[in-house]
């Protein structure tokens, strides 16, 4: 029996996913998660696995094994025969500490927008009139902002956060899902991780930005394609998001709201 095996299983997955991700991404978890060393890791998916197991989710002590079910031999019994998708992503917004590290990753999202003063003055005078559009429900001319933004300055300083904010959170949040999923061997979690890390990162992108940021998030494949997936649109997702925020910050609680939105059971 291999050591790695004999291992608990939170430990496991701890060591799975911070060997999924480069340098900088383990940075990144460190300067804004505070996830700096492989005992912090650890702890991290151990609060989630109890986190997890209060809920109904798995029916394993995170401080012990099953040597049998580790190594294969057996699969270990969920308490729900059937988990729909709505009821897994319900589960896993529930834990407390999945939530603590989105609210970082949130908050490092907002602070990472770096426009200059007259940049953000533009941003912030486009959503205020964006929004009075569609409270009007001026077609034309919510359809004039949309393309304005995306061809200015702004729209071009938007574009570049989209891709490098894409590089920087996706695999992490991906990682994350799966590992979790992982954990307590929820097939749901572990196939389709990618794409429900893209509706968060999309989530997230937009609240902060703004609708002007869906052409450069349409532009992204893989988030693209995870809408797709789920049956909808970044233009949709951008409606929603934006209509549900309302020039605010975006809140754990209205995260979960807006997700559960997409994942129904």
């Amino acid at each position: 029996m291999k050591l790695f095996e004999a291992t608990p299983k939170y430990v496991q997955a701890a060591y799975l996913f911070k060997e999924s991700l480069n340098k900088s991404q383990l940075t990144f978890l460190k300067e804004e998660a505070g996830i700096a060393s492989d005992s912090q890791l650890n702890q991290l998916f151990k609060k989630i696995a109890k986190d997890l197991k209060g809920k109904g989710k798995t029916t394993q002590d995170p401080n012990t094994v099953d040597l049998n079910t580790v190594s294969g031999n057996t699969k270990q019994p969920q308490t729900e025969e059937v988990l729909t998708e709505g009821l897994v992503l319900t589960l896993l917004l529930a834990s407390p500490t999945f939530l603590e590290l989105l609210s970082k990753i949130i908050d490092w999202s907002y602070k990472k927008l770096m426009l200059s003063p007259e940049e953000q003055k533009q941003l912030d005078q486009y959503k205020t009139d964006y929004a009075n559009a569609v409270k009007a429900n001026d077609t034309a001319k919510i359809k004039e902002l949309h393309d304005s933004i995306y061809a200015s300055k702004v729209g071009k300083a938007l574009d570049k956060f989209a891709h490098v904010a894409h590089k920087a959170l996706l695999l992490p949040i991906e990682k994350l899902v799966y590992g979790i999923g992982w954990l307590t061997n929820d097939d749901f979690l572990k196939k389709d991780a990618e794409w429900v890390a893209e509706l968060m990162y999309a989530v997230i992108m937009i609240s902060v930005a703004g609708i002007g940021i869906s052409h450069s998030l349409e532009s992204i494949s893989a988030t693209k394609t995870a809408m797709v997936k789920l049956g909808t649109s970044t233009d949709a997702v951008s409606h929603l998001v934006t209509d549900s925020v309302k020039g605010g910050k975006l809140t754990i609680d209205l995260f979960k709201k807006i997700i559960g939105s997409f994942i129904k059971e």
